[in-house]
């Protein structure tokens, strides 16, 4: 039944802040997801549409926070996990770390959240970005850091910017 894909896809889309055709097919397994938030834009309901390298969606806030709640209510807790860590790898994949971290965060995936950090912090740091390191090592749980040496050295070359006394005690 066409509606209740729609609703489907719907829901597994809303836990991505933006959506591609790409993205959309990720976390659904649909080929043709994309064509069910076209329409919703087509339609001007809850749906943004911007066009640049490729053509992304947003939903409205309240409208994304209303299917993030079908969607947690209509899957079980395991699938809602399931669908943020497919999002957060997907975002990942597209080169959106920030957004990614973010949905590992939220979905308490800590292994994927500190993958991101050392991964992007070579990157981050030579961009300046030193804070946002900084920032995402304090969403970690403190046992994490200390579990995880890399994260301590990235954590002290970014604090080095900041206090670089505090920053040999880290390193």
């Amino acid at each position: 039944h066409g509606s209740d894909e729609t609703r489907e896809v719907l829901m597994k889309t809303a836990f991505l802040p933006r959506v591609s055709a790409a993205l959309a097919e990720a976390v659904t397994g649909k080929s043709d997801a994309i064509e069910h938030i076209e329409d919703l834009y087509r339609r001007h309901l809850f749906t943004d549409r911007s066009v640049g390298g490729e053509i992304t969606y947003q939903y409205h806030a309240l409208f994304r926070a209303f299917l993030k709640s079908k969607a947690s209510t209509e899957f079980s807790a395991d699938t809602c996990h399931s669908i943020a860590l497919r999002a957060a790898a997907a975002l990942q994949t597209e080169g959106h770390a920030d957004l990614a971290f973010a949905l590992f965060v939220e979905a308490g995936e800590w292994s994927g959240a500190e993958k991101i950090i050392i991964d992007s912090a070579p990157q981050m740091l030579a961009q300046g970005r030193w804070r946002t390191i900084v920032q995402w090592v304090e969403n970690l749980p403190s046992g994490r850091l200390d579990a995880n040496p890399w994260l301590q050295y990235w954590l002290g070359r970014s604090t080095t910017f900041l206090d670089p006394v505090a920053a040999r005690s880290v390193l």
